[in-house]
C-alpha cells in the first residue's frame, strides 16, 4: 500500500519524488484506486496539454506510479486517451437522458448547471481535440464518434421539439443552434482574451458565467415565433 504524503520530499515508494503541485491524492487502497489515480493524472494532463504533448512519464509522475503500470491498465497512450473521454461520457449520461426530454428551458437550464457544477475543464480538452484533429485535416478518427455524436444530437433533438411545440421558431436551423450554443458556454476557455476585451471581465468570473447564462435565456425567449415574426 502506498503512503503519500503531501507538502514534503522524498519518496512514496513509487520511484518518484512527491510534487506538492501534484493533485492532492488519497492513500491507495488496491487496483481500483491506482487506476483511478492514473485517470486522475491524465484528465488533467490531456486538459492542459492536448493528446499529443502529453508524456507517459509524467503522468506516472503526478499519479504516483511507475510508467509500467499505466501500460498494464491502459496499453498505450491512446487507449489512456479513450479512457479519459469515456469518463466524460459516463459523468454526462445522466444529462443526456434528462435532455432527451426535457422541455426546451428546462433543457437549457440544465445544460447550464452542468457546465457549472462540473469541477473538471472538460471544455478544455475538447478544444485541444479540436486543434489536433483540425491539424489532421479530417483524417484522424474521433474517439467514442458515435456515442458522442448521440450526445449532441439531444441538444438538436430538444431544439426542435421545441420548434414542434412552437416555443422556437421554426426557420431557425437547430444544428447550428447546437453549435452555437456550445461556442459559447466554451468562450472562457476557447477565447478568454476575447472575453476580455469584448466584455473587459474575468473570463473565469463569476460575473461573465452569470452574464452568458442571461444571455443564453433570453436568446432562447427571442428566437421564439412571436419574436422573430415581428420584423
Amino acid at each position: 500500500m502506498d503512503s503519500i504524503t503531501h507538502g514534503t520530499s522524498g519518496h512514496d515508494g513509487s520511484g518518484y519524488p512527491r510534487d506538492v503541485n501534484a493533485p492532492k491524492i488519497q492513500p491507495d487502497d488496491g487496483q481500483a484506486n491506482r487506476r483511478d489515480r492514473i485517470l486522475q493524472a491524465a484528465v488533467e494532463e490531456f486538459a492542459n496539454k492536448g493528446e499529443a504533448a502529453v508524456r507517459m512519464d509524467e503522468i506516472a509522475r503526478l499519479g504516483r506510479v511507475n510508467k509500467q503500470l499505466i501500460y498494464y491498465y491502459f496499453e498505450s497512450k491512446s487507449n489512456l486517451y479513450t479512457a479519459v473521454l469515456q469518463q466524460m461520457v459516463e459523468r454526462n449520461v445522466g444529462l443526456w437522458e434528462d435532455m432527451a426530454k426535457s422541455e426546451l428551458f428546462d433543457g437549457v437550464r440544465r445544460l447550464l448547471s452542468a457546465k457549472q457544477d462540473d469541477g473538471i475543464d472538460w471544455s478544455r480538452l475538447l478544444a485541444w481535440e479540436g486543434i489536433e484533429y483540425g491539424k489532421s485535416k479530417g483524417s484522424k478518427s474521433i474517439v467514442l464518434q458515435s456515442r458522442r455524436t448521440k450526445a449532441y444530437s439531444h441538444m438538436s433533438d430538444l431544439f426542435r421539439r421545441a420548434q414542434a411545440t412552437g416555443d422556437l421558431d421554426s426557420e431557425i436551423d437547430p444544428e447550428m443552434l447546437t453549435i452555437a450554443f456550445t461556442l459559447v458556454t466554451m468562450s472562457k476557455t476557447l477565447l478568454p482574451q476575447v472575453v476580455e476585451m469584448v466584455t473587459g471581465l474575468d473570463p473565469t468570473s463569476k460575473e461573465y458565467e452569470e452574464r452568458m447564462e442571461s444571455f443564453l435565456l433570453d436568446l432562447m425567449h427571442h428566437l421564439g415565433p412571436n419574436e422573430t415574426s415581428q420584423d
